[in-house]
């Protein structure tokens, strides 16, 4: 059984045209099907195939998704372009080999799944456009239409059911107990799936896993902290609970936001006035020094 690797890394913007070169439309047509055996051979092959770019499409989507690409690209060409090239009629098979039909039933299946990813990403770009749109609209509705089916692969269905909720989470970010419940279910889910799923997938898992865990910590500020039970276990979370240690820099400038006024400000700010004396303060660390002066200052007048 052949190993796929897909030589050129794949992205949103080149994801229709490695689609379509990867399965022009006769490409199940082309594979042997002449004895048992051999169609066994191209059954194996074929699902292979589809499996690799499976993975593949949930790497290209999920990294897109939570890098934010779409709010600096326009990627909705490149969606409805993927739609168009979905929408295509196979034509019948006419030899009654199983195997050959379970294929084509698998091809069909990934059509259809990449058809309600691409619909669901639209559907966040949509509403990301709509909020920071310049452009007063006054909506009394936004609504798409869709199958109530999930995505017949686990891992297409889990960027719809993970991913896209969780980027929709960090652009309306409010505080709600219902959110902060809706967040620690998906982490947990995905703390599993990081356990359960193959090295490729468990790395984008843990990605979206810290993601929740970046905005409860978040949310955190505001509620202090919240006690709740899980497997029949009673837990407490707090802001200190949730350790981000690929974070530390960005949350320690966090906390200087929130903290009261006595808690270790005079620490941070020598800090950042040395790093600025020799020149290696950050950009970020430079405008929380600025804004430490400017509100200082402005107390010091009144």
């Amino acid at each position: 059984m052949s190993n796929f690797s897909f030589s050129t890394q794949m992205r949103i913007s080149n994801f229709t045209q490695t689609y379509l070169k990867l399965f022009p439309i006769d490409w199940i047509d082309k594979l042997d099907w002449t004895s048992d055996e051999k169609s066994k051979e191209s059954f194996m092959f074929g699902r292979t195939k589809i499996e690799t770019f499976i993975e593949d499409s949930f790497k290209t989507f999920t990294t897109s998704a939570l890098s934010g690409e779409y709010v600096v690209k326009d990627l909705n060409p490149c969606l409805d372009e993927l739609r168009n090239s979905l929408m295509r009629d196979y034509p019948p098979i006419m030899d009654n080999n199983p195997f050959k039909e379970a294929l084509y039933k698998s091809s069909r299946d990934l059509e259809s799944d990449l058809l309600l990813v691409s619909k669901n990403y639209k559907a966040l770009i949509k509403s990301v456009d709509d909020k920071i749109s310049r452009t007063n609209h006054d909506y009394i509705i936004s609504a798409f239409s869709t199958s109530k089916r999930k995505c017949s692969n686990e891992l297409l269905d889990d960027i719809i059911h993970f991913c896209f909720p969780i980027c929709i989470q960090d652009h309306f970010l409010k505080f709600t107990e219902e959110k902060i419940a809706n967040l620690l279910l998906f982490r947990e889910e995905l703390s599993e799936k990081t356990l359960k799923s193959s090295e490729a997938t468990s790395k984008i898992y843990k990605v979206i896993h810290d993601k929740c865990s970046f905005l409860l910590k978040k949310l955190m500020h505001i509620k202090g902290e919240a006690e709740y039970t899980l497997e029949f276990e009673t837990r407490l979370l707090n802001r200190e609970s949730i350790n981000l240690n690929f974070l530390n820099r960005f949350d320690s400038n966090f906390s200087y936001l929130h903290v009261g006024e006595n808690h270790r400000k005079d620490e941070y700010v020598n800090n950042w006035k040395k790093k600025c004396q020799l020149s290696t303060a950050s950009f970020t660390e430079c405008v929380l020094l600025m804004r430490f002066f400017v509100k200082n200052g402005v107390a010091k007048k009144k």
